[in-house]
């Protein structure tokens, strides 16, 4: 019996000769990161014979009445993707992952069950203001939402009723908010836009959406938010010529919105003028603040570092976050979002 050598592993026999109409088992070993790519036995004619497969990498065939040669070829292992964040249709692979660990990490989106995010689902407007009042710690709120479709005690209920009062929606109508509607990429661009002005945010900044061939389809009321949105990278197009603004926001593109919007366009509003990601450093006038690795806190550093905005005397503020990605990190842009149309 005559094993070939091969490389990136190894094979061997039970036995060095066998008899005709014995059983032969053959246990192969690829090296690590390596995986069994072929495996041939053949008698003295070159013909192959019947192999079986077992457990444990073994493979069984029987003995003819010649000589047999065996050889095997390895080849480089596919890794397996991973979960993100215990989620069985969320793996490392997909252009959301990252997304998906912020949003989780930071506390904005909750999975659909304790095992699935369901990142191709539906993002309401009811949930896209939860998330933001969220951001915000919950402010306690005087009054209702005062609209009719929505609720008191719905889980949205008070979220709304805070955007509404901050100017951050006004609803379809003064009696309609429609909570539990899908929310489009152009309303999510206005209600982030307008959250953005609530946090005193540069929204200066914008994009010529000429090339894009349904521009023309952007409500009036929508305008100027996409404009920003895409001026500032948080909205893109569906195709390199198609910005889809009706189009419904899924939950995948709802958080990586939201990330972009957390590391493009409030971040670096911080210090937009002074930002040096290696020694995770902002500064700004009367503004120094300085992020810290690996996590040490028990407290997931505030979003949106609320506390340090009215500071006008030189300042230096210090602390950990135990988000996976920093809402400091400027590196790579991303976020999620929704919002209500008007």
């Amino acid at each position: 019996m005559n094993v070939e050598d091969t490389d990136n592993g190894t094979v061997t026999a039970s036995v060095k000769s066998a008899s005709k109409g014995s059983t032969v088992t053959l246990t192969v070993k690829p090296d690590e990161g390596y995986q069994l790519d072929q495996l041939t036995v053949t008698d003295k004619g070159r013909q192959k014979i019947s192999l079986t497969e077992k457990e444990d990498g073994k493979y069984t065939f029987t003995m003819p009445a010649s000589e047999v040669s065996v050889s095997a070829a390895f080849t480089k292992s596919e890794e397996k993707p991973e979960q993100i964040a215990g989620f069985t249709d969320v793996l490392t692979t997909d252009w959301f992952a990252d997304a998906v660990q912020y949003a989780v990490d930071n506390g904005m989106m909750n999975g659909t069950s304790e095992t699935t995010f369901h990142p191709n689902g539906t993002t309401t407007r009811g949930m896209i203001v939860a998330i933001l009042y969220r951001l915000e710690k919950e402010p306690a709120v005087d009054n209702g939402a005062g609209f009719a479709d929505v609720a008191a005690g719905k889980y949205y209920a008070d979220a709304v009723a805070w955007a509404s009062a901050n100017d951050i929606v006004t609803g379809y109508s003064e009696e309609k908010f429609g909570p539990d509607d899908a929310i489009t990429r152009e309303q999510l661009a206005a209600i982030l836009y307008r959250y953005a002005q609530y946090k005193n945010i540069d929204v200066t900044a914008t994009a010529d959406l000429s090339g894009y061939a349904d521009a023309a389809q952007i409500s009036a009321y929508a305008e100027t938010a996409m404009k920003w949105a895409n001026g500032e990278g948080l909205i893109t197009g569906v195709t390199d010529t198609m910005l889809k603004p009706a189009g419904n926001a899924t939950r995948a593109q709802a958080a990586t919105i939201l990330m972009r919007f957390c590391e493009n366009a409030f971040a670096p509003s911080i210090g937009r003028n002074s930002f040096d990601n290696r020694k995770g450093l902002w500064t700004a006038p009367g503004i120094r603040f300085s992020y810290g690795f690996p996590p040490v806190s028990s407290e997931p550093f505030p979003p949106f570092l609320t506390p340090i905005f009215s500071m006008t005397e030189p300042t230096e503020f210090s602390g950990t976050s135990t988000t996976r990605r920093s809402i400091g990190s400027h590196s790579t842009p991303s976020i999620f979002g929704e919002d209500p149309r008007r």
